[in-house]
């Protein structure tokens, strides 16, 4: 009876794997492969509005293709558009420059014929003083004009900015994907209007088994399979693969991307690396190393 015990033991811890021990030898043959991943375009934004107000115009449709700082949208701008217009009134001084400019040149040539005056005697150390203190009057003036020439300009860039804002554009080339306000629309600062996304790449992070941690690294290509609507192998490039792997699922994170210039690949449906594939990825980069040497 204690013989038949102990032979009992030993043939349940024959069968329990230890911490970390992958069993190829029986039924655990099964190819690996990482949890499946949903792929996204490389970049999305929700182009939102600055100001409050009612959309006027809308530049783009759905499905557009747009580039960046394209405009997008248009919030109702009547009221910054009349302070840019007097602000663009109030800058235009260049009449007001050159007269102080002129002032200064007449108070300059009076104050050289006094100095020579003086020299010979004909002029009094009083008026060429006077003279002297009239150029330093005309120079303050001048100085006087082209500051407030300069704060007028800033007025001017201040208010256009404000009238910019009433407008929205693309932050990145990219894809419409969806429009959130339509004209009439009122807005408020932060609120959607329209939803951009760049299909140029398309990107995933994947958990894949913690084996092929050495051999998933930056720029290597690696084959994915992508399920249906596309439904057939894609080629992806290792953008990023962490250096720390979770012990609970014995998966390491790796971002993905793929090429989708000519934007035949919808965003949205999911990819798995699998085994086979990981291995012909490194059987050709030995095949290219061996050509290389």
């Amino acid at each position: 009876m204690i013989w038949m015990r102990s032979a009992a033991v030993m043939t349940l811890a024959a069968t329990v794997a230890l911490p970390g021990h992958r069993d190829r030898s029986s039924a655990d043959t099964a190819a690996m492969s990482s949890l499946p991943a949903v792929v996204s375009p490389v970049r999305t934004a929700d182009v939102a509005a600055q100001v409050d107000g009612d959309v006027i115009r809308l530049y783009v449709r759905e499905g557009d293709a747009v580039m960046a700082g394209q405009a997008l949208a248009r919030i109702n701008d009547r009221i910054p558009q009349a302070q840019v217009n007097l602000a663009q009134a109030a800058a235009r001084c260049e009449a007001d420059l050159e007269l102080a400019q002129s002032e200064l040149r007449q108070a300059k040539r009076i104050y050289q014929r006094l100095l020579k005056g003086r020299s010979l005697g004909v002029i009094s150390e009083a008026e060429a003083e006077k003279a002297e203190a009239d150029v330093e009057v005309a120079e303050a003036r001048l100085r006087r004009v082209q500051e407030e020439c300069r704060q007028k300009q800033l007025e001017l860039e201040l208010q256009q900015a404000r009238l910019n804002a009433h407008v929205l554009t693309a932050p990145f080339d990219g894809d419409v994907l969806r429009i959130e306000q339509q004209v009439g629309s009122t807005v408020s600062q932060g609120m959607p209007v329209v939803r951009v996304a760049d299909l140029s790449r398309l990107r995933a992070v994947v958990f894949v088994p913690y084996e092929w941690h050495a051999d998933l690294r930056p720029g290597v290509v690696l084959p994915v399979r992508a399920d249906i609507p596309v439904d057939r192998l894609l080629d992806a490039v290792v953008v990023s693969a962490e250096p720390v792997i979770d012990a609970a699922t014995r998966t390491f994170r790796c971002v993905v991307e793929i090429d989708n210039r000519d934007r035949r690949l919808p965003a949205g449906f999911t990819i798995v690396v699998e085994e086979d594939h990981v291995e012909a990825m490194k059987m050709a980069r030995r095949k290219e190393q061996t050509v290389r040497s």
